[in-house]
Order: structure tokens, then C-alpha cells, then sequence
């Protein structure tokens, strides 16, 4: 098997003079050592205190102020009342499938 380039595959070492580019040196212990290092990383921390919010608080804010603008139309009042009744049947390919276009006034 030949060993080729893989778009969209990088790898990060701390020092690059201990990869070689070779079949096997510089390789034996690549997993075994980013492993370590994502083990021994700190977790961010963040400018301000993070709370943790049961799932329904979360679903219930984003629902208050969710839409396509600061007016709520027909369109986000159905995927709200859809969200809330749990009603998730199938992915909408039409504007005819949800009673056409929805009126737009100013």
C-alpha cells in the first residue's frame, strides 16, 4: 500500500524534529503521545461563570426568541408550535407541503 497525501488531514506535534518521514520512524507512539497531551490539556476557562440550565429552561428561552427577525411571520410561528408539540415528521422540500408562501406585510 502506498502512502499518500490526505487532504484535509493535518497532524500537530509539539516539536516538529521528532517526526520523520519514513514507514515507521517518528510514528510508533504519534496516537499514544497527542492522546497524553489532550489528557493532560487544561479546560478552558471562561470570562464568565458557567451555570448549567436543564434542557427544557434552554429549549424554552431559545423558543421565546427565536425566529427569522424581531417580528415572528407565519412561517416561524408554525416551526415554534411544531418544536413545542414535538411534531419533527419530515423535512420540508416545498412551500406547498406547509400551505404555500406566507404573506408578508410590513
Amino acid at each position: 500500500m502506498k502512502h499518500g497525501v490526505h487532504p484535509g488531514v493535518r497532524a500537530f506535534v509539539d516539536d516538529p524534529k521528532q517526526v520523520r518521514l519514513s514507514d515507521t520512524k517518528g510514528r510508533e507512539n504519534l496516537m499514544e503521545d497527542a492522546l497524553k497531551q489532550l489528557r493532560h490539556a487544561p479546560v478552558f476557562s471562561s470570562p464568565a461563570p458557567i451555570q448549567p440550565e436543564k434542557a427544557e429552561e434552554v429549549l424554552r428561552g431559545v423558543l421565546e426568541s427565536a425566529g427569522c427577525s424581531h417580528k415572528r411571520d407565519a412561517v416561524d410561528q408554525r416551526i415554534i408550535s411544531d418544536v413545542r408539540a414535538k411534531r419533527f415528521q419530515k423535512i420540508v422540500r416545498s412551500q406547498d407541503e406547509v400551505g404555500g408562501w406566507p404573506s408578508l406585510t410590513e
